[in-house]
């Protein structure tokens, strides 16, 4: 007798199965009997434990993979931090010698490696921020002229020096301006 899978059969296959191994065991339709459904159902599981094997190699496979792209990514950048210092070092040994001096000159190390700037190419560099206070509306660079406020035009307001300066930042009130003054 079959087993009946419950996972890799679609719904309701298991059920029928079980009918045709029992109740209809001995019944036969053209080209469906128990014999040739129980051999499908078998060669189904057959074929799902087989996908759940691939996906399982896939999965292992892509995991592989991206370790060794992270290998390749730091030991490229391992390489190019090393080839940096060392043309620096000939660069500083060769300052006497005009031939080694011009052939060093001629060099030019990436800044990043190759398969680091391969996986990020089609990134564009962030735009840098933009920094410090903003233009001021005039254009010249110098603050705008300050509105008088209604106190200025007080007679008890501390005269301005000049125009453009910054206003008294005390102003005392007189008796008639403050409660508590007038009160005691």
């Amino acid at each position: 007798m079959l087993k009946v899978p419950s996972l890799p059969l679609p719904a309701g296959v298991p059920a029928l199965l079980q009918l045709f191994e029992g109740q209809l065991a001995a019944v036969q339709f053209p080209d469906i009997d128990r014999a040739s459904l129980s051999d499908l159902a078998e060669r189904t599981v057959v074929a799902s434990d087989a996908l759940a094997r691939a996906r399982a190699a896939l999965a292992d496979a892509q995991h592989a993979l991206a370790e060794a792209e992270a290998q390749v990514i730091a030991s490229e950048a391992s390489l190019l931090t090393k080839a940096h210092r060392a043309l620096a070092y000939a660069r500083v040994f060769a300052e006497g010698d005009v031939e080694l001096t011009r052939a060093l000159s001629e060099i030019e190390l990436a800044g990043t490696g190759g398969l680091l700037t391969n996986l990020f190419a089609g990134s564009a560099p962030p735009a840098p921020k933009r920094r410090g206070r903003p233009k001021s509306p005039s254009g010249e660079g110098a603050p705008a002229p300050r509105k008088s406020s209604p106190r200025s035009s007080d007679s008890h307001a501390a005269p301005r020096s000049s125009e453009g300066e910054a206003p008294d930042l005390f102003v005392v009130p007189t008796e008639a301006e403050h409660p508590v003054a007038a009160a005691s």
